[in-house]
């Protein structure tokens, strides 16, 4: 006798990793889509409270609520990253419990560490800011992964938080949706080697040694935690995990603007790291002359380190694999994308 599907209601399921896991949900699991406006969906704004719908009415339809929905934007104001991502995940848990949906798996983020000390080792379970977030988004999705720890109710068995490194566009075509994060060291550097390319001697670029971005491919992010949640359902995890869904070494400064050079034909133009000036003053001299967002410098500059161990052991060494092996793809997604801007 083969074991019953599980049910899943899905916020965020229409968005740029939405996309991806979807699919992948749909071979294991019976999938309900949650979306504003979208024809064939479960109609519900998370922005509002409760959803703006009657979840007692969804009681025992569903078995697992994957809570995706959130507002990604390093500029966004207070109030907007607040609304979607606290005010957000507080419906989604209302709705979970008030549907007696017994199993929630919230997608957080490592931006939730960046309050850290550069190469600090973040656990997972660690959520404890030893200083002011850089904007916003880190700082509201911090407040929403909280809310989901300390939520209490009798209706939940397990609750599974999952934190994303940077995604990036697939392995296979690279594809991504807009510029941002990685991508914005190549816009860069092009602006500044019309200038600075004219003049001898290394180019003086932020970064440090040591501090790297935890890149994920967007195809690679949706199979870990599609992944996941069928072995969470099989296994009837309980309880509350966290898992960093990041790879174990990262892209640091001077392996990305090695890469950005090779792209842009200048592979033997040498660089130099601004390692020992202040950030007050490398921010927004890189956002005035090569138009790098200083919010975005925050993560190059200050990135700590994610435990990776209990991944790993769930879903195989290597199960993310690191820059180099998709570079050529990275940089295809990117070329296309500006190709058809």
């Amino acid at each position: 006798m083969t074991a019953p599907r599980p049910r899943l209601l899905v916020s965020g399921g229409t968005g740029f990793l939405g996309d991806a896991v979807a699919p992948l949900l749909a071979h294991f699991a019976e999938v309900t889509l949650i979306s504003r406006d979208k024809p064939g969906c479960l109609k519900a704004d998370l922005t509002q409270i409760d959803g703006g719908i009657d979840a007692a009415d969804l009681r025992g339809r569903f078995d697992v609520f994957l809570h995706m929905a959130g507002l990604y934007d390093l500029r966004v104001t207070r109030v907007e990253a607040h609304a979607h991502n606290v005010v957000g995940t507080h419906s989604a848990l209302a709705i979970a419990q008030k549907a007696a949906i017994p199993h929630f798996v919230h997608i957080s983020t490592v931006a939730v560490g960046t309050s850290e000390t550069p190469n600090k080792i973040i656990r997972t379970g660690e959520l404890e800011p030893r200083g002011a977030f850089p904007d916003p988004y880190s700082e509201t999705k911090a407040a929403a992964e909280q809310m989901v720890r300390s939520w209490s109710s009798p209706e939940f068995k397990s609750k599974l938080i999952l934190r994303l490194g940077a995604l990036v566009g697939d392995r296979r075509e690279g594809k991504i949706l807009r510029i941002d994060g990685p991508y914005h060291a190549a816009e860069g550097l092009r602006r500044l080697l019309r200038t600075a390319g004219k003049f001898p001697g290394p180019l003086p670029l932020p970064g440090r040694d040591g501090p790297a971005m935890p890149l994920v491919p967007v195809d690679v992010c949706a199979d870990a935690i599609a992944r996941l949640i069928e072995l969470s359902w099989g296994e009837r995890w309980e309880g509350t995990r966290c898992l960093h869904l990041a790879p174990s070494r990262g892209l640091g400064a001077r392996e990305l603007y090695a890469s950005v050079l090779k792209y842009l034909g200048h592979e033997d133009r040498s660089f130099v790291l601004l390692s020992r000036l202040p950030d007050w003053l490398v921010k927004p001299a890189a956002e005035v002359i090569a138009r790098f967002p200083r919010e975005e410098l925050e993560y190059l500059l200050r990135m700590p380190k994610f435990d990776t161990n209990e991944t790993e052991a769930i879903l195989g060494p290597g199960w993310c694999p690191e820059f180099r092996e998709y570079e050529r793809a990275f940089w295809r997604g990117y070329e296309a994308f500006i190709s058809n801007s």
